[in-house]
């Protein structure tokens, strides 16, 4: 009776009328996709172009001036030749006072032409090849502020980037102006338009990061919508119900690896075997990586009858754009949103809470995770050979620093927004970095993305006679999809590896000596791990993550110390107090015990502070 419910008359033409407008929102997609990539490409070409005008003209002004000089010379010659000799000498000086008169005026000329040629070099493009040779103090001031120069010349030298996220500071105009809108707009709608409006914030917050990718967006709410029906119409046959799933599985997982994977695959064809075959790389679309995992979560327990289908095209929407955690997670399972995507409330209380873990999240990214990021791009910025011992521990440091409290705030500020709206979403970090094992690590750290491989790849693959050689093979199986997942490189995927393979050990090897060693031990020895693990994460090749860790040793550097080194470390102390403070319970410990004393203070201490860090804020984007 259910299927026939589902699946009558009027529900299959509405079943093939929504794939033919998926598939038709697909094709614009890549089509628009297509013509932002040209776009790219003339503008590249145009660039290249008037570059190669500029350094002509340069070339041909200087031909011209030498022409110049050369017959003004040999004018000079000719006309000494015919003076008489009781002349000359008057003749001489009246000649040097002229050439000096026209050398000046030729001088400005050659001047004002450079001055446009410079001018028309900056307007076209820049130069790569263009460094500035800043002093000390200039490469790193006590304020850390690094100029644009070295912060290209870290990110081409040690590229390990943080999953897509944005630039808040250009955002200052989202977060003033789109997200108070939204908010408003949804707490003074009722009923089922709050649905529709946090349906338009999402379309409004993909137009702002890649407006062409709208389509991509409805394509996969549509398509992974129309498959929960197929799927679920399926299952009292086991084989055709499958063989949806996989179907579904493939055409999601293939347009992330469209996006995201397919040009450095070719790239890298190309360089194996010889080839030329012609790619286009496109943008990578604002959160595919997320909402992909979410809308598979949502076929994949169809499947396997953990929830029922979604009848809902608006509720399914709602799931797939919610725009707060598309950024950096966290990654919501369909399972946990079920229950929230109807019914939900919002109180003042828990309205304030969310307002809270937003700024708190918004701290974290401008006034932490931003300040180690200039220390970093400071000692990415160092030549290998004028990288010391300690030059070289304060740069994986202050990436250590960087990645945990961006992710982490990008996470924080997804949580605030969530309860903000009348969602409740899981925290994604716990202090990781105080973990006393690497499968402690991995219990505090990007806790929803591991969690997703884990159930919905490792279980799956462990079957249901687990066996110690299966459960090796799923562990390093997720580990290498999930170095795979933050990119497409193979530093990623042995991160990945590096990190499965220590937990195969952890398991089956040291588990019951790491429950004899003194805490302190093994989060010191587990610490030094990790840090391993993000040079290899940062790295743009094995090779490099190899003779970076070498200098972290004394190999390859410039010795144990040097200036710059004990510059950065000494003008920064208070910072990197700061970020070890931050890092650990204590300081959530000492807010508490002074700040939660009673119920009107804590409401009054809690206001001012978190004003004084929201101020902060825009002070610091602005």
């Amino acid at each position: 009776m259910g299927n026939k419910k589902h699946f009558g008359e009027e529900d299959r033409v509405l079943r093939f009328a929504v794939i033919a407008v998926a598939v038709l929102l697909l094709i614009a997609a890549i089509v628009v996709a297509g013509r932002m990539g040209n776009l790219r490409e003339d503008s590249a070409a145009g660039e290249e172009k008037l570059e190669q005008m500029a350094k002509m003209n340069v070339q041909t002004n200087e031909i011209r001036i030498q022409e110049l000089e050369n017959a003004r010379d040999s004018q000079d010659d000719q006309d000494t030749e015919n003076q008489d000799p009781g002349s000359q000498e008057s003749e001489d000086q009246d000649t040097g006072d002229q050439d000096k008169g026209d050398q000046s005026a030729e001088d400005q000329d050659a001047q004002g032409q450079d001055a446009e040629n410079q001018d028309a070099l900056s307007q076209g493009a820049e130069d790569p090849d263009i460094t500035i040779r800043d002093s000390e103090e200039k490469k790193y001031t006590g304020n850390g502020h690094t100029g644009e120069s070295k912060k290209k010349a870290a990110r081409e030298r040690f590229p390990g980037r943080t999953e897509d996220l944005p630039d808040l500071g250009r955002g200052l105009e989202l977060l003033l102006g789109f997200l108070p809108v939204i908010l408003i707009l949804y707490h003074v709608l009722p009923g089922r338009l709050k649905d529709v409006v946090i349906l338009a914030g999402g379309v409004l917050f993909y137009a702002w990061g890649e407006p062409a990718y709208i389509f991509l967006v409805f394509f996969s709410v549509l398509f992974n919508y129309m498959s929960g029906f197929l799927i679920a119409g399926a299952l009292k046959e086991k084989k055709k119900a499958r063989r949806r799933l996989i179907i579904n599985i493939v055409a999601n997982v293939g347009l992330l690896f469209a996006f995201r994977y397919g040009a450095p695959v070719l790239e890298g064809f190309n360089d194996i075997f010889q080839t030329e075959i012609r790619y286009r790389e496109l943008p990578v679309p604002v959160g595919i990586s997320f909402y992909t995992l979410q809308a598979l979560s949502y076929t994949i327990d169809v499947y396997q009858r953990r929830v029922k289908v979604q009848r809902s095209l608006l509720d399914f929407a709602v799931y797939v754009t919610l725009f707060p955690r598309l950024i950096a997670g966290p990654v919501v399972k369909y399972k946990d949103m079920t229950e929230q995507l109807r019914g939900r409330k919002t109180s003042l209380a828990d309205f304030g809470d969310g307002a809270f873990f937003f700024i708190r999240g918004l701290a974290k990214k401008l006034l932490l995770a931003d300040a180690a990021g200039r220390i970093m791009d400071v000692v990415f910025a160092m030549e290998p050979g004028e990288m010391s011992v300690l030059s070289a521990w304060l740069g994986c440091l202050a990436f250590m620093f960087r990645i945990y409290f961006e992710l982490g705030a990008f996470s924080d500020m997804a949580v605030g927004l969530g309860r903000m709206f009348g969602f409740e979403f899981r925290q994604n970090f716990a202090y990781p970095y105080m973990a006393e094992s690497i499968t402690d690590f991995w219990g505090r750290w990007y806790i929803s993305l591991v969690s997703w491989f884990q159930n919905y790849v490792g279980l799956p693959l462990s079957g249901k006679r687990k066996t110690v050689r299966k459960d090796i093979r799923s562990i390093l199986i997720v580990w290498m999809l999930i170095g795979l997942w933050h990119g497409a490189s193979w530093n990623y995927i042995l991160w990945g590896l590096y990190y499965g393979i220590l937990l195969v050990v952890e398991k089956y090897i040291t588990a019951n000596a790491i429950q004899r060693i003194p805490g302190a031990v093994t989060r010191f020895f587990s610490l030094l791990l990790i840090m391993a693990g993000w040079v290899l994460f940062f790295s743009p090749t094995p090779g490099s993550a190899l003779a970076y860790l070498g200098r972290m040793a004394g190999i390859g550097g410039s010795g144990l110390t040097d200036a710059r080194g004990i510059y950065i470390l000494m003008s920064n102390v208070v910072l990197w107090f700061t970020l070890i403070f931050c890092s650990t319970p204590l300081i959530f410990r000492l807010y508490e015990h002074f700040i939660y004393r009673g119920k009107r203070v804590r409401m009054v201490m809690n206001t001012a502070v978190y004003a004084v860090l929201f101020i902060l804020c825009i002070v610091y984007m602005v």
